[in-house]
């Protein structure tokens, strides 16, 4: 299943700092923001973060736009602090250079991450052994560990659970192998999985310097014998 035929799906690179051109597109950025995404924006002391965290809301709220909600958007928050609206589902992440967005009418999960953040010290303590394992037989270890972690970033997201739980009980290395994915920029990768009772679907892109990975769940639990 191809997500991006179920919800919209957004991705923008976030303006290079300390431009005059990315400064002011920053500025029109903020200004255009509901009250509730200034205030999360004013409440971040870095300067790098809170770039981030405005170009995110921006592309947040315009996908709503166009979706057919009209602002000012009233955020919720769950117990686990995700934030939500009533009428829609939706997602963010952003990183160092690029914000990602999914918006759909079921859950949804969505997490870019910049490249070359491998150490095998995150990988003994976050992955599977199986996972690890894999990562240990590739080549190209390094985007495989960026496409994982995506993967239960953004899944633990759809779910709104903790990341942890994702990492200790949902092993990803079947995953891995059937999104059919390579490092090479603008490369998709498509697979699905079953956890906790759901049907999850991933779509993940290959860009330049990071790997965006979107997932979508079926709103029905189904009972596994």
């Amino acid at each position: 299943m191809k997500i991006s035929d179920f919800a919209d799906l957004g991705l923008e690179q976030i303006p290079p700092a300390d431009t005059e051109e990315a400064d002011a597109k920053i500025k029109d950025y903020y200004a255009s923001l509901s009250p509730a995404r200034k205030e999360k924006a004013d409440a971040i002391k870095s300067r790098s973060s809170r770039r981030q965290s405005i170009c995110a809301g921006h592309l947040l709220e315009d996908m709503l736009r166009v979706r057919g909600l009209s602002a000012p958007f009233s955020y919720g928050m769950s117990e686990r602090g995700k934030p939500f609206l009533e009428d829609v589902q939706f997602s963010l992440s952003h990183c160092k250079g690029w914000c990602a967005c999914i918006v759909a009418d079921q859950m949804g999960g969505v997490d870019v991450e910049m490249l070359g953040r491998y150490r095998d010290s995150l990988c003994r303590r976050f992955f599977t052994e199986a996972e690890q394992v894999f990562l240990q037989k590739t080549t190209e270890a390094d985007f495989y560990f960026t496409l994982l972690w995506t993967c239960k970033e953004a899944l633990a997201k759809c779910l709104d659970i903790a990341l942890t739980e994702v990492c200790q009980n949902c092993n990803m290395s079947p995953l891995l192998q059937t999104l059919k994915t390579k490092p090479s920029q603008g490369m998709h990768g498509l697979g699905n999985l079953t956890y906790g009772g759901y049907d999850i679907y991933f779509e993940t892109i290959c860009l330049k310097d990071a790997v965006a990975t979107y997932c979508l769940c079926r709103e029905e639990k189904r009972d596994r014998k």
